[in-house]
């Protein structure tokens, strides 16, 4: 950020609170202003997200088109309402839920398909009984044919 851009995002910011604000003195800030002295990163970062509401300028480009209101609420691009910090506490609560549900539903998926392999083999179990007793049952047929 150059001094111009500086100079015009903090135009109508009283340079007490401006001050204030970056943790400098009133000559730090004029020789901000005049382009005597390069305004560091974090300051940059810092009055763009204060003063444009821009959050990618502190956390990143990919919260490109985040917005802070000066209402203090998080808004999201082409969405009417912004989001209070209770809100965004409350989805990400919601989230942690969700996956919660997700996890318990994939362990209810795993014991439904171990239950489903335990009535498999026990049906597989007495089918092989029944043969077995079939078998039987006709061996002792044809042992009586012959004995009697």
């Amino acid at each position: 950020m150059d001094s111009v851009e500086f100079c015009d995002l903090v135009a109508c910011v009283p340079a007490g609170d401006l001050c204030e604000l970056l943790g400098i003195d009133p000559r730090t800030l004029r020789r901000y202003k005049s382009g005597q002295t390069p305004i560091p990163v974090a300051a940059a970062r810092l009055v763009h997200l204060r003063f444009a509401g821009d959050a990618s300028a502190l956390l990143g480009k990919d919260w490109a088109g985040f917005r802070y209101g000066k209402d203090g609420k998080l808004y999201i691009e082409g969405w009417r309402g912004g989001f209070d910090p209770h809100q965004i506490r409350g989805m990400f609560f919601g989230v942690q839920l969700v996956r919660h549900h997700e996890a318990t539903i994939r362990q209810l998926e795993r014991r439904i398909e171990g239950l489903e392999r335990d009535v498999f083999d026990t049906t597989e179990a007495c089918l092989k009984c029944r043969r077995l007793v079939m078998k039987e049952a006709r061996f002792g047929l044809m042992l009586e044919r012959i004995v009697g």
